[in-house]
């Protein structure tokens, strides 16, 4: 048991840290457990196919945010774009060149 409370406690001082950090720093980038890194960015930024795929397949759903996601050198990886359909937000994944991922 008190392993378990040491895992807990060493968890929540991280997860303060990271919070800490991003706050202090106003950052808009999240590292993800794949060592990828998402940026927050402008729908208009995304790669031609994905807007054209956003734009006609959800035409009137609101998108929350959207991501460009880059790997552990920075190559861009792919995008996700956050929408808000009927009250509940779903991710939209495009690869590097902006085609739609399912």
């Amino acid at each position: 048991m008190k392993i378990l409370r040491a895992f807990a406690f060493a968890g929540t001082l991280l997860f303060a840290g990271v919070s800490t950090f991003a706050a202090a720093n106003n950052s808009t980038e999240i590292v993800t457990n794949d060592d990828a890194k998402k940026t927050e960015i402008k729908k208009e930024d995304l790669p031609a196919a994905a807007l054209s795929h956003l734009n006609s397949t959800y035409k009137d759903v609101p998108v929350k945010v959207v991501y460009k996601v880059s790997d552990e050198q920075g190559t861009v990886t792919g995008y996700e774009v956050v929408i808000t359909k009927d009250g509940t937000d779903t991710t939209i994944k495009y690869d590097a060149k902006g085609n739609n991922v399912k």
